[in-house]
């Protein structure tokens, strides 16, 4: 099977040509004999044709493709390729656009939600309170005391009376007198008890009481404890990211959740170590910073795209 970095590089290099208006007859003969030399190729293509198709639905907006489209135009022949293929590997795989579009309904029905790169606090009942990270949604079950984590990170302190019950795809948990950070990822939850008692109940697995100041990874068979994080849990509430000797290429990954686009890490500097309190509303200045202070360099392309390199 050929490499699939490599036949998206040359699918996006003959989408590039054949749309820059200037393609003649043998380009695209070239072209449409290179789709049917194989059949990866071919799928390859016709995801590429469908990427403007794809962000017209997943954004619900003409005008967001066409800014996108646009953006695309306007970057210099290389940037733009490169853009392309970022576009292009968000929807690459079976599913993507169609689990992408279940995930937003359900977060746009929340009761509870934030943006991209945004942190929003709710008071809830009895002095409860809520916080939200970055691109989460929650939903308020019936009953009460009784919340849903369906996507993203919150704080939840439950206040001096009662206790409060969340879900996640993978647990329930009660806590009563206690702050707590929940994670929701593909296939586990992370937990963070920062105080007061919390239980932890598995869907398929027996309860656990988690233990203040500990950091759990929860599937729906059990509990197990997990080493200390190398940034601080809630930090985000207070709009920072403090790390404390992370892995770049892990911060990096960090840190991208808090704008739209991607960034990659370049593996000659992935290992390099990262310490610091870095601003989450400016990404772009946190890594700036990072350009400064470690021998690697920042490249930007067309807004949607940034690669970390060597310096």
């Amino acid at each position: 099977m050929a490499d699939r970095s490599a036949v998206l590089e040359r699918a996006i290099s003959f989408a590039v040509r054949l749309n820059s208006g200037h393609a003649d007859a043998a380009e695209h003969d070239a072209c449409r004999r290179w789709r049917e030399a194989d059949a990866e190729h071919e799928r390859v293509w016709r995801q590429l044709q469908s990427i403007e198709d794809d962000m017209r639905a997943v954004s619900g907006s003409a005008a967001a493709s066409a800014a996108a489209a646009s953006a695309l135009r306007a970057a210099p022949n290389r940037g733009r390729r490169q853009a392309l293929a970022m576009l292009a590997l968000g929807v690459v795989g079976a599913g993507a656009t169609l689990a992408w579009r279940d995930g937003a309904w359900e977060r746009m029905t929340a009761d509870y939600r934030s943006g991209v790169g945004e942190q929003r606090r709710f008071a809830l009942a009895d002095g409860a309170e809520l916080w939200l990270n970055t691109d989460s949604a929650v939903r308020a079950d019936p009953g009460g005391r009784r919340l849903s984590l369906l996507a993203g990170e919150l704080r939840m302190d439950t206040g001096p009376d009662g206790a409060w019950e969340v879900r996640t795809r993978q647990a329930c948990f009660t806590g009563a007198r206690a702050r707590f950070v929940l994670r929701q990822l593909g296939d586990a939850t992370l937990l963070e008890l920062q105080r007061g008692d919390l239980r932890i109940a598995p869907l398929h697995g027996p309860e656990t009481l988690a233990e203040p100041g500990a950091r759990y990874r929860v599937s729906d068979h059990d509990a197990r404890r997990e080493p200390s994080a190398p940034f601080d849990a809630d930090g985000w509430a207070n709009g920072v990211l403090t790390v404390r000797g992370m892995r770049l290429a892990d911060f990096l990954a960090e840190l991208s959740r808090y704008q739209r686009g991607w960034i990659s890490c370049d593996p000659a500097v992935a290992d390099l170590r990262v310490s610091g309190v870095f601003l989450l509303d400016d990404v772009p200045g946190a890594l700036d910073t990072l350009g400064r202070a470690l021998p690697m360099r920042v490249q930007r392309y067309a807004g949607l795209w940034t690669r970390v390199l060597p310096a």
